[in-house]
């Protein structure tokens, strides 16, 4: 337990990094990628040639590597019958999640009660 401790201690002091941020929205992205390729039964070649790229660049998408343009996410996106979404969204503080987790509680407690 002392090491899972220590791991999520860890982890909440990267969480406003902008370099963890960044290799964990690229990350998300490429096994989301992988995960459709998989679907669909695409190989690294076939995904090449669907986004006339060589296979080496295939790959350095894959391997996390590339630097994803919105060009690129919506070529990607395209040629995996998917759609594109991106979006911003408020930053949760310390705060609003102690205030959210409080009302969750309260919730279920009166649940539990009723």
């Amino acid at each position: 337990m002392k090491t899972e401790k220590w791991f999520k201690k860890m982890l909440k002091s990267f969480e406003k990094d902008f370099d963890f941020r960044l290799e964990t929205i690229i990350l998300d992205l490429t096994n989301k990628i992988s995960k459709r390729m998989k679907e669909r039964n695409i190989n690294r070649v076939q995904l090449a040639d669907l986004l006339n790229v060589s296979p080496p660049a295939v790959t350095k998408i894959l391997n996390g590597t590339s630097n994803f343009t919105l060009k690129t996410l919506l070529t990607l996106a395209d040629a995996l019958d998917l759609n594109l979404e991106i979006d911003f969204k408020e930053k949760e503080s310390a705060a609003s999640k102690l205030v959210y987790a409080s009302s969750r509680s309260i919730n279920v407690k009166r649940r539990l009660t009723s």
